[in-house]
């Protein structure tokens, strides 16, 4: 298009189609920080209490553990294995963050990319997808109809990297932002770097949807 009929003058970015809802959208987005806020200063106190650093880290451990079971404390267990882990396990050695698909892959370091699980699953599972790893395991260590129950209790953002394709699912997303970020780069250029296009970019880079393009100049 743009070799047809030039660069876009102006390049319009809405955030979401209703963005004349805006300051009520802004003010759920406040109201959810002010609640994660006050979810990671209980976690930093519970991880006082036992003793141990109140450091990035640990306050991840805790809020992955949390989203590993929200419905029973007493029942959050690594993902793979099946082991129960307590809290106080949790904050030890034993205990790992892994990547769900992997992130040398992926490029996914995000909370919804990650679980708690033992180190000896971690080292286990690899530079795999859970599936990948133990999707024809049968018994024990690792059973795949007990892994698959275990996924189906964490948040629905986590569990389809648990399905046989979900290595494709995460890498078609990736496909979709270098593409988008590609065609913003090269209207970039075209423009000489103008500051709109540099904003369109990032935006395209952080999968804010281009709405349309004003008639080219």
């Amino acid at each position: 298009m743009i070799a047809e009929h030039g660069p876009p003058a102006e390049i319009t970015i809405e955030m979401t189609r209703d963005f004349k809802l805006a300051p009520k959208k802004l003010a759920e987005l406040e109201s959810e920080q002010a609640a994660n806020q006050n979810k990671n200063e209980k976690r930093a106190d519970q991880i006082r209490k036992l003793g141990q650093a109140v450091n990035a880290r640990n306050l991840l451990k805790l809020r992955l553990w949390e989203e590993q079971n929200l419905r029973d404390p007493l029942d959050r267990r690594c993902p793979y294995s099946g082991e129960v882990i307590s809290v106080e396990r949790l904050l030890s050695d034993e205990i790992d963050i892994d990547h769900l698909i992997p992130f040398s892959d992926s490029w996914d370091d995000s909370a919804a990319n990650k679980v708690v699980c033992l180190r000896q699953a971690n080292r286990d599972k690899g530079n795999r997808t859970p599936f990948e790893a133990f999707g024809n395991s049968q018994g024990k260590p690792y059973d795949w109809d007990a892994i698959s129950l275990r996924a189906a209790l964490l948040p629905k953002g986590k569990r389809w990297r648990f399905d046989p394709d979900g290595r494709h699912e995460e890498l078609s997303c990736i496909v979709e932002d270098r593409c988008l970020e590609s065609g913003a780069a090269d209207v970039d250029r075209k423009r000489g770097g103008h500051e709109s296009f540099r904003g369109a970019r990032a935006a395209m880079s952080l999968r804010i949807p281009v709405i349309r393009a004003v008639q080219p100049v």
